[in-house]
């Protein structure tokens, strides 16, 4: 196996890396779940994760999205409140301590 490691992103070659340096970019999240690993002896490239775990390193977890707030409700005007209909005294009464609201003449 050789000391050095490369890295693929997004079609791009990174590296060469020391090990010491891979595990450390690895435990900082700086190696993506979609990354490519390749060093000498290997065939072709691996997923990152696969090669990272036979040396006992995990690869970092992109960071969580925040899903996306839903809208809010449009607001509605408030109903007008019913008229207060006099049903006997309680009916005028009770009109008599709604704000704004005069007592029917009874």
């Amino acid at each position: 196996m050789s000391d050095t490691i490369y890295l693929g992103r997004d079609g791009q070659q990174m590296g060469p890396y020391a090990w010491a340096q891979i595990a450390a970019m690895a435990s900082a999240g700086q190696v993506r779940p979609g990354d490519l690993a390749w060093h000498e002896g290997m065939a072709g490239w691996l997923p990152a994760a696969q090669v990272l775990t036979r040396l006992g390193l995990s690869v970092g977890t992109p960071p969580a999205t925040q899903p996306a707030a839903a809208p809010l409700p449009a607001r509605r005007k408030a109903a007008k409140p019913a008229a207060v209909k006099s049903a006997g005294g309680f009916g005028s009464r009770l009109a008599r301590l709604l704000p704004g609201k005069a007592a029917p003449k009874s």
